[in-house]
């Protein structure tokens, strides 16, 4: 009997337009009222989601990739794990060669250093150095001058492996980047930590997913639910595969699964 929904953002649950559509609104509203928990897991920061999903479908909020959790009802963030600022340091070193624009996230913020982006929105800030970050750091993005260059820098990161989670996103929209979070972190650890919370257990979690930072998350539930947009990597560990973001994919497999549940 599964007890908690879980579902990543970009690609998953929002269409390629980046909205919800009314299906998977009713879905999320419908499956909520019959008892289970919604959980929202992505690696947007929290003021990202705000501007973009009303946050009233959701019990909880796993966000920046699983370093930190929101509980949507209680209005209290929990944050699990930062990246230290002696490692940023470092990092920035190593990364500057490479780069065309860096992006230090904390739960509130995006500081943007390098490419502007072409919409402000009020959570991203542009800085020209380190120093003006407020706050602590719980992901980096990694945007390269050019992508043939990301697995010669990944490697060079390698000196890292054992004091950082580092890896190289893909996802169904095929955009590529190198994203660093504090060390065993992600969003299946975060799943872990909260259902350890709430008592359930990851066997009694449905997980969709469809880039590479989804695949701990999708292996570690009980039910791991890749998109038909997903890649196939992302596929080929899930235990199941619905229909595309753009076919309200999330909202079609929850009536199919859970209607046999019952």
């Amino acid at each position: 009997m599964y007890k908690l929904i879980g579902m990543d953002f970009d690609g998953t649950l929002l269409n390629s337009r980046s909205f919800i559509s009314q299906k998977n609104q009713n879905a999320l509203l419908k499956y909520r009222s019959d008892g289970y928990l919604i959980v929202g897991v992505t690696g947007r920061n929290l003021e990202s989601v705000k501007w973009h999903l009303e946050l009233s479908y959701f019990d909880y909020l796993i966000l920046n990739n699983g370093a930190s959790i929101y509980d949507v009802k209680k209005n209290h963030l929990e944050p699990l794990k930062t990246i230290p600022l002696a490692l940023t340091e470092d990092l920035v070193k190593v990364l500057t060669p490479y780069t065309r624009r860096i992006d230090y996230v904390t739960d509130l913020a995006y500081y943007v250093k390098g490419a502007k982006k072409h919409l402000q929105l009020p959570f991203i800030k542009d800085i020209h150095s380190l120093d003006e970050v407020e706050g602590n750091i719980s992901k980096i993005n990694i945007f390269l001058e050019e992508n043939r260059d990301i697995e010669k820098l990944f490697n060079l990161l390698d000196v890292y492996a054992k004091k950082l989670n580092i890896f190289i996103i893909e996802d169904s929209a095929e955009s590529k980047l190198i994203v660093i979070n504090p060390l065993n972190v992600n969003k299946g650890t975060a799943l872990a930590y909260l259902g350890e919370k709430l008592n359930i257990s990851l066997d009694e979690m449905i997980f969709f997913g469809d880039g590479t930072n989804d695949l701990e998350a999708l292996e570690m539930v009980g039910m791991g639910v890749a998109m038909e947009n997903a890649l196939d990597v992302v596929k080929e560990k899930a235990d199941d595969v619905t229909l595309s973001n753009d076919a309200d994919g999330v909202a079609c497999y929850l009536e199919r699964k859970l209607r046999r549940q019952k």
